[in-house]
């Protein structure tokens, strides 16, 4: 008969307080024949700390009856041991953590950038060490359900916003995708023209001429031109929306109906006419 299982979040506050060795008898009781030696070696050598307890699923026989955890202590001690010890490295998992720690915290937006701006640092400088050159492909391998490229995105957006406030972010936003853009060589048209759009944007808020020209060079090349237009328009609909609406006047030939973009843009028009 299986043993009665502890709940996750009391299982995951217990194993912070757990030594060596209790996570290695507990291990061993789910069937997890590692050391604690050979569990730190393996993450040693990779970014990707959930990459660890698959090879320990593929090597040994996990099962849960004799034990009070389920089988998921398996994952959650190997991050832990990624947590507690030193490497050279953050692991993508402690970063994804945190991250996700930190949208849930209620603190100014100012410290939330701050803190998220130094992980996401650290994960460009774990991926450059481990030769990573997409973080699309490394989300997809890892898998632990943290919508990684929306916080980026949420990053960048707040980080705008408070620009207004702290002009000092905007300088920020362009040196952060500069190197963003280094690193991570093989980022898809989809996430590099998110990053133009907020470096574009911040451009345009420092009221230097190179906003208007990386949003005429992605006219040229990006193949939605109408959310293009859009994003054009939008980085000056706070301080001259009637320069916004001129936009959008002047590039009427390059909309397409079928573009998401079309009816925001349509809609912008509408509410100004009516206003």
């Amino acid at each position: 008969m299986a043993k009665e299982k502890v709940a996750f979040s009391i299982a995951c506050e217990q194993l912070k307080q757990m030594s060596k060795e209790e996570i290695c008898r507990h291990l061993k009781e789910l069937g997890c024949t590692w050391s604690y030696e050979r569990i730190y070696n393996e993450l040693a050598n990779t970014l990707n700390d959930l990459s660890v307890s698959d090879k320990i699923f593929e090597e040994c026989k996990i099962d849960d009856t004799d034990s009070c955890y389920s089988i998921d202590f398996v994952d959650e001690a190997v991050l832990e041991i990624a947590n507690r010890e030193k490497f050279s490295f953050q692991h993508y998992g402690k970063i994804s953590h945190a991250l996700s720690e930190l949208l849930d915290q209620q603190i100014p937006e100012n410290k939330k950038i701050d803190d998220m701006e130094t992980l996401f640092r650290s994960l460009m400088k774990s991926a450059k060490q481990f030769q990573e050159t997409s973080l699309e492909g490394l989300v997809y391998r890892v898998n632990d359900g943290m919508d990684m490229l929306g916080t980026l995105a949420y990053m960048l957006d707040i980080m705008m916003q408070e620009g207004r406030n702290d002009a000092s972010l905007y300088e920020r936003i362009v040196k952060f995708v500069d190197k963003y853009l280094q690193v991570f060589t093989n980022t898809s048209e989809m996430v590099k023209m998110m990053l133009f759009y907020e470096q574009a944007q911040a451009y345009v808020a420092m009221h230097s001429s190179k906003g208007e020209k990386m949003f005429l060079d992605m006219l040229k090349t990006y193949r939605d031109k109408t959310e293009v237009v859009l994003h054009y328009g939008l980085a000056y609909i706070d301080d001259d929306v009637e320069k916004t609406l001129r936009i959008f006047k002047k590039y009427e030939s390059l909309l397409d109906e079928e573009s998401d973009s079309y009816e925001i843009i349509r809609q912008i028009q509408r509410d100004e006419q009516e206003g």
